[in-house]
């Protein structure tokens, strides 16, 4: 998420994180489409200014091309490539942005045969997002496995400055500006065991609360199971009593399954008695009651569902604080971001006063 507070000059007062449980793979989950799904047991929460681009380089010479990281972390090139092309990695590792942003920073001049700024997609083969000098756009969700810098064979380059940047496309200005970016780790108490959904509230002194509003069952080889066969179905009901004391919600289909749709009517639902498979998703080759029950303790059954009364964990201070100005913040999770910001009365009223002058 990539907001400027510093217009008006209002801090950000308090950051909310909402949580998804995260779920492998796409489409609907089913015995031929597992789609596994994981929760957290920490957070990274990290806030940077304008450029999301950390330059991770380290000064090197290669194929007679010299690369110089300087203060800044712009990087000052100078040689002639020979023996092939000469590149330098600025981020090796994975990235992606929920909006777009832009990649800038080559210098004018770039070109496929010279020189170019470029960026790996990591969804999409032999796929690259070049900068040539006036910047190029990354799509929203794109996820690309390194940045890195080319100077071409037989290319000649005297003190050629790279500014390496990502921005948000909400930013305008293309100014350079070094990283500034800060990670904190957001360890989830014991107490709540790994989390699959929720919120967690950070205030501007970096005290926070989480809460926990899913719960998470693995239901293979769980006790408390009763069969029946109804008709032409079969039935597999998971008593409660398993959920280790994490109750959940009565008559609701708001479940996450691994591998069946968390519908009523599609094999997955929540009742007065627990968790209950319909025979609807079971394979084909499971056609009696006895090849259901052997079928469900073969295979891995993990279910989230919602809790009928959610749990709230205090957190003591991690130093998570929002500052004025440009500033991006993004988790390692799924789930989307909210903010609150600190009532100024005074500058509201200066505010006021100042825009009916004119009347």
């Amino acid at each position: 998420m990539t907001f400027n507070d510093g217009a008006k000059g209002v801090p950000v007062k308090e950051l909310t994180l909402n949580i998804e449980p995260h779920q492998s793979g796409s489409g609907d989950p089913s015995p031929d489409n597992v789609r596994d799904i994981s929760g957290y047991q920490s957070i990274n929460v990290t806030r940077a200014g304008k450029n999301l681009l950390e330059n991770q380089a380290i000064s090197r010479t290669y194929n007679g091309v010299t690369f110089t990281i300087n203060a800044d972390k712009t990087i000052t090139i100078n040689g002639t490539a020979t023996g092939g092309n000469a590149s330098i990695s600025i981020h090796p590792d994975a990235m992606s942005f929920d909006e777009p942003a832009i990649l800038s920073g080559c210098p004018e001049g770039g070109s496929a045969p010279t020189y170019r700024l470029r960026a790996r997609s990591a969804t999409q083969a032999s796929t690259y997002y070049n900068d040539y000098g006036s910047g190029v756009e990354i799509p929203a969700g794109e996820q690309f496995d390194s940045v890195l810098f080319s100077v071409y064979s037989g290319t000649t380059v005297d003190n050629v400055i790279v500014k390496p940047m990502i921005r948000s496309v909400s930013f305008a200005d293309a100014e350079y500006e070094p990283y500034q970016g800060e990670t904190y780790t957001i360890t989830i108490p014991t107490a709540a065991d790994a989390v699959y959904g929720g919120s967690l509230v950070i205030n501007e002194d970096g005290s926070g609360a989480l809460t926990v509003n899913r719960g998470f069952v693995n239901l293979t080889g769980g006790s408390n199971e009763e069969w029946a066969e109804s008709g032409a179905d079969y039935y597999c009901r998971f008593r409660s009593a398993i959920f280790d004391g994490k109750t959940p919600v009565q008559n609701t289909d708001d479940i996450l399954c691994n591998r069946f749709i968390g519908s009523n009517t599609q094999g997955m639902h929540t009742g007065t008695a627990g968790l209950a498979v319909r025979k609807a998703k079971f394979p084909d080759s499971v056609t009696t009651l006895a090849e259901c029950v052997t079928w469900v303790q073969s295979n891995n059954l993990e279910c989230v569902y919602p809790l009928a009364a959610p749990q709230t964990y205090a957190l003591t201070a991690n130093q998570v604080t929002t500052l004025l100005g440009t500033n991006t913040v993004w988790m390692n999770t799924d789930g989307t971001i909210n903010l609150t910001y600190r009532a100024d009365l005074a500058k509201y009223i200066i505010n006021i006063i100042s825009s009916n002058q004119g009347d």
